[in-house]
């Protein structure tokens, strides 16, 4: 998702920031449980269950630490459909078709994640190709 983050405008990832700051009452650099779920209490009026606040942790939290980095936030609030262009799209299917065959495969992913700073396991891998995988070949194509 961090390379779909950068084909964002500047005024669309501002705009995040700001909101980020906002909720990031610390200033750590780390969305907490305890500051979303103020936020959205005190700004929002939305009162959600603990376990309602962690299951959203949960979904933006790619890192596995409980808490809401920058750039899990961002991915989780930029309006993809505004700034995604079929070409931006094919740019991002080509960071992860890492021999260029035009198709992505496990291999394709584990080097191309290695490549961001990121190692998979094989069952985060499988997830991938399984949740995507439209044919049902264990590949993806564009």
């Amino acid at each position: 998702m961090n390379l779909l983050v950068k084909q964002a405008s500047d005024e669309d990832v501002a705009a995040c920031k700001a909101a980020f700051q906002a909720i990031d009452v610390d200033g750590s650099g780390m969305i907490s449980s305890d500051e979303l779920r103020d936020v959205l209490r005190s700004k929002q009026h939305i009162n959600l269950s603990d376990k309602e606040i962690d299951d959203i942790i949960n979904q933006m939290d790619y890192q596995e630490n409980h808490k809401i980095n920058y750039s899990e936030f961002l991915s989780a609030t930029l309006d993809v459909d505004k700034f995604l262009t079929d070409e931006k799209l094919e740019a991002v299917f080509n960071q992860f078709d890492t021999d260029s065959s035009g198709i992505i495969t496990a291999e394709n992913i584990v080097l191309a994640m290695q490549k961001l700073g990121r190692e998979m396991s094989q069952a985060e891998v499988n997830e991938i190709i399984t949740k995507h995988d439209l044919t049902g070949d264990g590949k993806l194509n564009f």
